[in-house]
């Protein structure tokens, strides 16, 4: 899959950041993790136990829990960097509050 991959970016002239790449193996019995080398291309790619995409993290066990922990420490800091803004709900239209928020 790797080297299909790294044929489609030569095809459309475009290359792959590996500093940023990163290989998960899911679903592996951890007494048994043999030395594996990753390539795509000419350069290797480290094994990881996370990996973020998109601000979300991917952890290798596929745990639902800790992406809950995540997302809800996340919406937290949302939530109280929206409370403190300087609007205040009372006086606006929940809808221009809404849209100000978002911006």
């Amino acid at each position: 899959m790797m080297k299909t991959c790294y044929d489609y970016s030569c095809k459309w002239r475009f290359e792959y950041n590996q500093s940023k790449c990163a290989v998960i193996v899911v679903n592996e019995q951890r007494c048994s993790r043999p030395e594996r080398f990753w390539t795509l291309g000419r350069e290797t790619i480290q094994e990881a136990e996370l990996y973020t995409h998109l601000g979300m993290k991917c952890y290798r066990n596929m745990s639902s829990g800790a992406l809950m922990c995540d997302a809800s420490s996340m919406m937290r800091g949302t939530l109280n960097s929206n409370l403190h803004c300087g609007f205040n709900p009372a006086e606006l239209n929940p809808i221009t509050f809404q849209k100000n928020i978002l911006t």
